[in-house]
């Protein structure tokens, strides 16, 4: 489990890993690149945009090399139960992207945590509900 770049990195363990139980990514980044890029306010996916600006002749070898990092591709090799959370208030971490990430899921088991208040911060109440549906699933 984890928040924000630790949320893509459990997506990503979860992905190279047949052997994880349980993934639980918090507002996971690095996500549906190309979406990000029109409604993130937040680096890298600023940093993309300049450098596309700079060179916009790159713009598919960008998106072909970006593919192998983009969790969204990753989900489609996660079998295990998932619970994710997703503050449709992030910038950084646009709900449009974290459901991406959702929708591309092959677990059959998979629960998101919506807050529509949140923004990229951490929920710290979201803890017991995290520790409820872990001890369910494992159970």
């Amino acid at each position: 489990m984890g928040m924000s770049q630790g949320g893509g990195l459990s997506v990503a363990a979860a992905a190279l890993d047949q052997e994880v139980k349980l993934s639980l990514p918090e507002m996971p980044y690095l996500a549906h690149y190309r979406r990000a890029l029109q409604v993130a306010a937040a680096n890298p996916y600023l940093e993309i945009a300049a450098y596309l600006r700079r060179y916009p002749q790159r713009e598919e070898q960008v998106w072909q090399t970006l593919s192998y990092f983009d969790t969204m591709n990753l989900a489609p090799e996660i079998h295990c139960p998932v619970l994710m959370t997703v503050g449709l208030q992030d910038t950084v971490c646009p709900p449009s992207t974290v459901y991406a990430v959702f929708n591309h899921l092959a677990s059959e088991r998979k629960t998101m945590q919506v807050f529509p208040f949140h923004d990229h911060v951490r929920v710290d109440i979201h803890w017991l509900d995290k520790f409820i549906w872990a001890a369910r699933e494992l159970a």
